[in-house]
């Protein structure tokens, strides 16, 4: 739904070319996305534009959700949760690391205490965790962005890996066989500290033989145009409403 970075573009106060473009696919809010899969909605992080994307894209019911790791960019609209869960039933499964499970609780205590409660957590604790969501089966994997753990994952040959920066060589494993990978490429800075550049992003995704990569989490200083011009055949910029089919 979303494929932005922490700020979002345009950026308040920006007056960049990007921030300014009126191509819509340079309109973008914080990193977010649904699965639909086995008949259910598994809703991908739950950014603080949560409610105004749900809207857009005409989201009424999320059976379940993945929160890939703690960041306010990732889980800001944690709160907006309340009425699909209160619609459900109550006892949404959320699938999250435990370091991201403990930071959520400070913060949303509230909402783990209730009674009856309106989540319940599966916490993912190993590098490769066989995640059941639902009757959904899914692969997790680990790794790292700005000194914490990300949970990336796989289902079917598709997978979703956002905000990485360091990894083990495990992880090609795992992602063996993937046709479609969405990946995180906040710019061209290759000395980032925290995020992969896009030509970092390509090489990883070149590792993994996608035949189709979209690179999220784009910043302000990436113009959806401009980029795309440069990307090899197989390698596109996300944008905000993009839609896209695997086999499950």
């Amino acid at each position: 739904m979303g494929t932005g970075s922490s700020r979002g573009t345009p950026e308040i106060g920006c007056d960049c070319q990007v921030c300014k473009s009126e191509d819509p696919r340079d309109f973008r809010n914080r990193s977010s996305g649904v699965i639909y899969a086995g008949g259910k909605t598994i809703l991908v992080d739950v950014p603080p534009d949560l409610r105004y994307t749900c809207l857009r894209e005409g989201i009424r019911d999320i059976d379940g959700v993945i929160v890939t790791h703690h960041h306010y960019d990732h889980c800001g609209g944690f709160d907006d949760l309340r009425i699909p869960s209160y619609q459900a039933g109550g006892k949404m499964p959320i699938i999250c690391l435990e370091s991201t499970f403990t930071e959520m609780k400070k913060r949303y205590g509230y909402l783990f205490e209730v009674d009856p409660p309106l989540f319940q957590a599966e916490i993912v604790g190993r590098t490769k965790e066989h995640i059941h969501l639902l009757g959904v089966e899914m692969t997790g994997m680990i790794y790292q962005h700005a000194g914490i753990d990300v949970l990336g994952f796989r289902i079917g040959d598709f997978a979703y890996i956002i905000d990485i920066k360091l990894y083990s060589e495990s992880i090609f494993e795992i992602l063996e066989g993937v046709k479609t990978l969405v990946i995180s490429a906040i710019g061209e800075d290759d000395n980032h500290p925290v995020h992969l550049s896009v030509k970092q992003a390509i090489e990883f995704s070149k590792r993994v033989k996608a035949k189709r990569t979209y690179l999220s989490h784009l910043s302000h200083r990436l113009g959806h145009e401009t980029t795309s011009q440069k990307l090899p055949d197989g390698v596109f910029c996300a944008y905000d409403g993009l839609r896209l089919e695997f086999e499950y």
